[in-house]
């Protein structure tokens, strides 16, 4: 909700890409489905909150981007995940001399994390290779 919310109070940011990833268990293809799913979800998620649909797209990436290249519970959580591309709308100007110029973005707010956010789940997946509850999708 607080991401939501931010993207709401921020239009400037005119595109944002939902990506989502998997760990390297499981088929490459049952990876790229989840991770779709999950980029997808959230993007719904998003959309319910208010955020136009038209200023996102969804995309899942399965295993190919990993964050922590190692076979660990704790690895496998830390693979697991949505990331967001935000970009800001870029302006360009034309000058008398035919010279084009853009406007630079400047860098993105960051979003300080809550308690909640900065705390890791001391379990990892069950032996069928499900996220504990309340955890990654």
């Amino acid at each position: 909700e607080r991401l939501a919310k931010l993207i709401l109070e921020h239009p400037e940011y005119v595109h944002i890409e939902v990506e989502g990833h998997t760990d390297a268990r499981g088929s490459d293809s049952f990876n790229k489905r989840l991770s779709q799913d999950r980029a997808n979800s959230v993007m719904e998620f998003l959309v319910k909150h208010g955020v136009a649909k038209d200023r996102m797209n969804a995309i899942g990436y399965g295993s190919e981007r990993p964050l922590v290249d190692k076979s660990s519970e704790h690895a496998w959580f830390m693979n697991r995940r949505v990331e967001f591309k935000v970009t800001r709308e870029r302006k360009v100007v034309q000058h008398s001399d035919a010279a084009a110029s853009s406007k630079a973005a400047p860098p993105p707010v960051p979003v300080p994390p809550s308690d909640d956010d900065t705390k890791l789940p001391e379990e990892g997946p069950d032996d069928e290779g499900q996220a504990p509850k309340g955890g990654a999708k």
